[in-house]
C-alpha cells in the first residue's frame, strides 16, 4: 500500500511530461478555434477581414480547409496550404487577410484561451484530478 507521500510524489513526476500531454489536447482546440475564426472572416486576433474589392462579398469562403494544427512533441504546430498562404501575407495585388497567426509577437488572446484550457486539462489528468 502506498503512502500519500508516495502518490504524491508519483504524481509530480507524472508532470514532467505535462508540456508534452497539453500539446496533445491543445492541437484539436486550437484547430477549431482556428477554423471557426476563418469561416468568420477574422483574422486570429478577431479583426474582420478586408472585403473584396469587387463586390464586397467575403473573401476566403473555404479557408478554414486550409488550415490544419498537430502535436509535435511540446509544440502545437499551425499549417497552412494553398493559395490561403498568399492571402495570409498578402502581395503586391493581393492584401493581406491574416489567417492563422504569422507576426511574431503575443499569441492572440483567444489561441492563447484554448492552450491554457488545455494545459489545465492536461495537469488535472497527470496530476490525478484535484
Amino acid at each position: 500500500m502506498s503512502s500519500p507521500l508516495d502518490e504524491m510524489i508519483a504524481a509530480l513526476s507524472r508532470l514532467s511530461s505535462l508540456n508534452v500531454e497539453a500539446a496533445k489536447l491543445a492541437a484539436p482546440i486550437v484547430e477549431e478555434v482556428a477554423k471557426r475564426n476563418a469561416d468568420a472572416g477574422r483574422t486570429p486576433d478577431g479583426e474582420a477581414w478586408e472585403p473584396l474589392k469587387k463586390g464586397g462579398g467575403r473573401p476566403l469562403e473555404h479557408a478554414s480547409r486550409a488550415i490544419s494544427v498537430t502535436a509535435i512533441g511540446k509544440v502545437v504546430r499551425m499549417k497552412l496550404e494553398g493559395v490561403e498562404v498568399l492571402h495570409n501575407f498578402g502581395t503586391h495585388r493581393i492584401p493581406a487577410r491574416e489567417i492563422i497567426p504569422s507576426r511574431k509577437g503575443d499569441i492572440p488572446a483567444i489561441y492563447a484561451q484554448a492552450i491554457q484550457q488545455a494545459a489545465g486539462e492536461a495537469f488535472d489528468k497527470l496530476a490525478g484530478g484535484r
